[in-house]
């Protein structure tokens, strides 16, 4: 009668299986017994980041997870303070990786609110762990939601940016103003100063008639004469300046001037599209305020003398 013996399985010591929930490391599946670690590492293992790592810092840590595809992944620590101090030494610095390549480390996120893990430094490592508020960890490490981008911009950690002590209300709020006699008693110019600025505000319109004239027409209160106009003609024949300038009476013989805004001097330049016939008088009329001005263009067509 044959005899059965039962199979016993030969497990060698070279095969590492699987980890079950009961062996899995204490630090897989809590968020904030990490550290996010990004850059140019596409196509560059764990086991070589971990190699580099422990070779780049003293600091301890447990591990790396990362997908041999992806540009990020995380760096595992045994306990809380372990991770705060990891990441304020590393934040906000450029190291070099296996192949050259630039590693960068910021603040990992919890897995379902999306929230940056605040890294406190404690004195005792039985310290209270913070805790993701109705978001229970998943049962992996590796279900943590990747950072925004893959391109480095790091987010700073609320600590770091909405914690700020104010500055005392006696350095912002408590300045003393400056005294009157240097903000509010600013000395007039005389009148003879600001009576006879040139406006750049002068008011004018152009035209062209069907006898080959420009006519300009100036709004200038207060000139009354052609007497009081003059024109200058650059050496192009296109470019003019026209000025006048009023005889308006603005004083009165008991009175001093406080301030005074009429305009008494008045100014345009204009060029003209094409030249004008400088051997051709303007005519100048001076009538209700405005003043007119009559250019003879020049004509492009000339008679030549046949011999």
């Amino acid at each position: 009668m044959p005899v059965y013996r039962r199979a016993v399985p030969i497990i060698t010591p070279f095969v590492e299986a699987v980890p079950s929930d009961s062996n899995k490391r204490m630090c897989c599946g809590k968020a904030e017994l990490s550290v996010l670690i990004a850059g140019a590492i596409v196509n560059i293992s764990n086991t070589e980041l971990e190699l580099w790592l422990r070779e780049a810092t003293s600091l301890p840590f447990e591990h790396i997870v990362k997908k041999i595809e992806k540009g990020w992944g995380h760096v595992h620590f045994r306990t809380y303070d372990d991770a705060s101090k990891f990441f304020h030494e590393m934040k906000e610095r450029n190291f070099t990786g296996p192949n050259n390549c630039v590693i960068k480390f910021s603040a990992s996120m919890y897995f379902k609110t999306r929230k940056l893990i605040n890294y406190c430094i404690t004195e005792t490592e039985s310290s209270t762990l913070p805790s993701d508020t109705n978001n229970p960890p998943p049962s992996d490490m590796n279900n943590q939601i990747p950072p925004p981008s893959e391109t480095n911009n790091q987010i700073p950690p609320p600590s770091e940016t909405n914690n700020q002590i104010p500055p005392p209300p006696s350095e912002t709020n408590n300045q003393i103003p400056p005294p009157p006699s240097e903000t509010n008693n600013q000395i007039l110019a005389p009148p003879s100063e600001t009576n006879n600025q040139i406006s750049d505000k002068t008011q004018y319109v152009i035209y062209e008639n069907n006898e080959g004239f420009y006519i300009i027409k100036i709004y200038t209160p207060g000139v009354q004469r052609k007497e009081q106009v003059q024109i200058e003609v650059s050496y192009d024949d296109r470019s003019i300046t026209i000025t006048a300038e009023s005889s308006m009476i603005i004083g009165f013989n008991d009175c001093t001037i406080i301030e005074n805004n009429i305009q008494t001097r008045f100014r345009v330049d204009i060029i003209f599209p094409r030249m004008i016939n400088t051997d051709h008088p303007v005519r100048v009329d001076v009538e209700h305020g405005i003043t007119t001005a009559m250019f003879n263009i020049k004509s492009n067509k000339r008679k030549i003398q046949i011999i």
